[in-house]
């Protein structure tokens, strides 16, 4: 086992079983997401983590998500502060977003009301919603 203290590494198991991790972990943590909407994530370096302050929405508005094709393998969490109240949606302008309920691929995607967890994920062609 790594010495914890020197490699910079987290053991987990016994000594016969152990996986290790060293840097895995890591999310970028992107700015809380609130009024005014809409929001164009494609315009800056994705983060892998987004807060969404829905409470605090006026009005209806849209995350514009990155183009498919060049975040293939994206993973993309998004947290509702408070349960969504269906003012906000996600588009892809680039590719469609199929979402868990349905498996029909969509332009925007409006979570359910009462949603807290939207997880996204980019094949290179089209979003996922993996949660």
């Amino acid at each position: 086992m790594p010495n914890q203290l020197s490699s910079h590494q987290i053991a987990i198991g016994t000594s016969g079983e152990t996986i290790y991790v060293q840097g895995g972990l890591y999310l970028n943590v992107g700015p809380q997401i609130a009024d005014p909407l809409p929001v164009d994530l494609s315009l800056r370096p994705v983060s892998q983590f987004y807060t969404i302050s829905a409470q605090n929405l006026a009005s209806t508005g849209a995350i514009a998500l990155p183009t498919a094709a060049t975040s293939r393998g994206a993973d993309i969490l998004f947290r509702f502060t408070s349960p969504s109240n269906g003012l906000v949606s996600f588009q892809s302008y680039a590719g469609n977003i199929v979402p868990l309920s349905t498996a029909v691929p969509e332009v925007t995607f409006v979570p359910p009301v009462g949603t807290y967890v939207v997880r996204l994920t980019s094949d290179g062609t089209s979003w996922y919603q993996t949660q």
